[in-house]
Parts: C-alpha cells; sequence; structure tokens
C-alpha cells in the first residue's frame, strides 16, 4: 500500500512538489526525482553513449538539483532547470583530461573461445544499433531512449522536453522509421561485404 505521503505527492503539481522541497519535504523531492530521472538518464546516454556512465551521471545530476534547489527561482521550471544541470555534468565529463592510452600485448589476452566470439558479435549488433540511434536528431534519440528504454510515457516525456504529447509521437514515429532504413541499410551492406569476400575467396 503507497503511503499516504507518496498519495499526496502524487497528486500534487511540479510547483507544489518544488515548494514542499523548500521547504525540506523529501518525500516531495524523490517524487520530483521519481518523475524525471528517467529524462535525465536519456539525456546523459544521449551525451555519453554510454549506459553505465549516464548512470552515474543521472545520480551526479540529481546529487547537485537537491544541493542547488533553492536556486531555482520558478517552481514550474524545474523540469528545464533539471534539464541544464544534466548537461553541465555532462559538459564536465567531457572536458575532463583524458587518461594515458595503455598498450596491451596480444600475448597477454585470452584465446577467442567460442564464448567469447559470441560475446564479440551480441557486442557487435549493439554497436550497430547504437551507431543508427546516434545518428538520429537529438530530440529524436532522447525520445526513443526514454521511450523504449525507460519505458516512459508520451506524457512522462512530453513534460520533461517541454514538448506537446503530439510532437512526442511525431518524434518516436519519424524515428522508427529513419532507425529501420538505417538498420536495414547496414544489413545489407554487410550481406553485400560478404557476398564479395567469399566470391573473392573462392575465385
Amino acid at each position: 500500500m503507497t503511503p499516504p505521503t507518496d498519495q499526496h505527492c502524487a497528486r500534487r503539481t511540479v510547483s507544489d512538489l518544488v515548494r514542499a522541497a523548500w521547504a525540506g519535504d523529501d518525500a516531495a523531492f524523490r517524487r520530483l526525482v521519481e518523475s524525471y530521472r528517467h529524462g535525465v538518464y536519456a539525456l546523459c546516454l544521449d551525451r555519453t553513449g554510454d549506459f553505465d556512465l549516464a548512470e552515474d551521471l543521472t545520480q551526479d545530476a540529481i546529487l547537485k538539483a537537491r544541493a542547488q534547489l533553492r536556486s531555482l527561482r520558478e517552481p514550474a521550471a524545474f523540469p528545464a532547470w533539471l534539464r541544464q544541470i544534466a548537461l553541465n555534468c555532462c559538459r564536465a565529463w567531457q572536458r575532463r583530461p583524458w587518461p594515458e592510452t595503455i598498450v596491451i600485448d596480444p600475448e597477454d589476452c585470452p584465446q577467442l573461445t567460442q564464448d567469447v566470439f559470441r560475446e564479440a558479435m551480441r557486442r557487435e549488433a549493439a554497436r550497430e544499433v547504437r551507431a543508427a540511434l546516434w545518428s538520429l536528431p537529438e530530440n529524436n534519440r532522447i525520445a526513443v531512449i526514454m521511450y523504449y528504454l525507460r519505458g516512459n510515457s508520451y506524457r512522462e516525456i512530453a513534460e520533461f522536453l517541454g514538448v506537446a504529447e503530439t510532437t512526442v509521437v511525431g518524434r518516436l514515429h519519424r524515428a522508427r522509421n529513419q532507425l529501420r532504413a538505417l538498420l536495414e541499410a547496414r544489413i545489407r551492406d554487410s550481406l553485400a561485404a560478404e557476398d564479395r569476400t567469399g566470391k573473392e575467396e573462392d575465385g
């Protein structure tokens, strides 16, 4: 059964929840986080392309939002304000110094077993999907990540991005068509390359 405080939070608007959080209501802030966490994750994943890193940056953005909540002047602007904090976290990550490259001796690597080969193939397929996804316009990518990877509804996506639900529906429709075309083209190119290689070996 949902605790009374959480039920009360669920009935309040974003502005109500922000004002309650200003007053020290932790349940109100948790409700805000629950509403927009997936959107923050989608944005961070879009900027980094790394699932684990996106989780870390999401947590970082939420902690910063909690610490800086008093700096938010207009409670209703919380979604846009949170998006900006997430973007700043991503930019800070992008500006970080890169570690030195480590050269690995192939003789130190394990042999290519069947399991390793299957994992490599799985990763290659995932790479193809990511490459297709990241070729989409940014707004479409974020909508796809939120809807298909995080399970957000049209309304939740619209609230986080600050657009109409019909806009979200349109972006997802266009993204599906674009992804289908891109992946089909990649499959055709891959099969054609394999066919050429096979003919060269036979010749």
